[in-house]
């Protein structure tokens, strides 16, 4: 009963915070505890899960894989395929935000070919989450980074459709603002746009903070390519309206936008400090899924001071 009651509570955690907790963390380590001490092949996988979460947002992501492999190797004993689809999607996440794009694919497809949408109660009991829809979401994130458009958005609808059956406000926030940023990664805005408004909306009414000001991040980016006036400076709190809620896992995108809306407007000295902190994180953290775009902006940024260099 106690491992069940502190298995509930870290669930609850999570759900209330939007994203693991590291005040669950004396929790989990009291049921991991127990797990060893009752045997409780279950309640170890969910712990599992719980504290790789915290190590994922914080961004250290070789503990996080560690958890990963430890929740790889308990499915692969139990066979579950509930289990199965939620450790491969642990293991892909970090494959993913270490730029690995095709192991995070092919891993997150193994999750994917494991799920069930009438399997969504057990998720919502056992994790908090629902794996398919985290799969799907991430999945869909890979292919637009890959240039795979069409099976993106096909990835986006299953997550719709796993989003759909949870039916938590939870849910519906994290479908909304994935397909969002799918859609930015692909660099269509006119898609993105109206969807990153409704993740807006629904990230207010949940209190979703760190998705909430996601959405603005995307919302800001539409506007500077529209050539309105402020973009910059709204891009800039919404980056820091994100990390003061505590999440430093994902925010790559941001600065490489920052630091082309400063090379288009001539801020070059800028664009180079924004280039900076994008790769003084990505050394320091591991975290290189946004690597190339931010290198491709290297080349575009030394283009432009060589041709200022030219004409002074």
């Amino acid at each position: 009963d106690k491992l069940r009651l502190l298995s509930g509570r870290v669930s609850q955690l999570n759900q209330i915070r939007g994203i693991p907790s590291e005040d669950a963390i004396p929790l989990i380590d009291e049921v991991l505890r127990l797990c060893r001490v009752l045997g409780h092949h279950k309640k170890e996988v969910d712990g599992t899960l719980h504290l790789w979460g915290i190590h994922l947002v914080k961004v250290q992501l070789a503990e996080a894989a560690r958890l990963g492999q430890r929740a790889l190797t308990l499915a692969d004993r139990s066979q579950d395929p509930v289990e199965i689809c939620l450790a491969s999607t642990m293991a892909a996440n970090v494959a993913f935000y270490r730029g690995e794009y095709q192991a995070a694919r092919d891993m997150f497809k193994r999750a994917v070919a494991h799920y069930r949408t009438d399997d969504c109660d057990i998720y919502r009991e056992r994790f908090g989450l629902d794996a398919g829809m985290y799969a799907n979401g991430y999945l869909c994130w890979v292919l637009a980074l890959m240039d795979q458009p069409t099976l993106a958005m096909q990835a986006a609808d299953r997550m719709d459709a796993a989003a759909e059956a949870y039916d938590t406000g939870y849910a519906r926030t994290f479908s909304a603002v994935f397909r969002a940023a799918a859609a930015f990664f692909m660099d269509e805005i006119d898609l993105g746009e109206p969807l990153a408004r409704q993740a807006l909306d629904l990230a207010s009414e949940h209190d979703k903070r760190h998705w909430h000001a996601m959405a603005q991040i995307f919302l800001a980016r539409a506007a500077d390519l529209r050539g309105e006036d402020g973009a910059v400076d709204a891009m800039r709190a919404g980056l820091s309206a994100y990390t003061a809620t505590g999440v430093d896992l994902a925010r790559a995108y941001a600065h490489a936008w920052i630091a082309e809306a400063l090379i288009r407007s001539g801020e070059l000295e800028d664009a180079a400090r924004e280039l900076d902190l994008a790769d003084d994180f990505a050394h320091s953290s591991g975290e290189v899924y946004y690597a190339s775009e931010t290198l491709s902006l290297r080349g575009v940024l030394a283009r432009r001071s060589g041709q200022e260099t030219s004409v002074v």
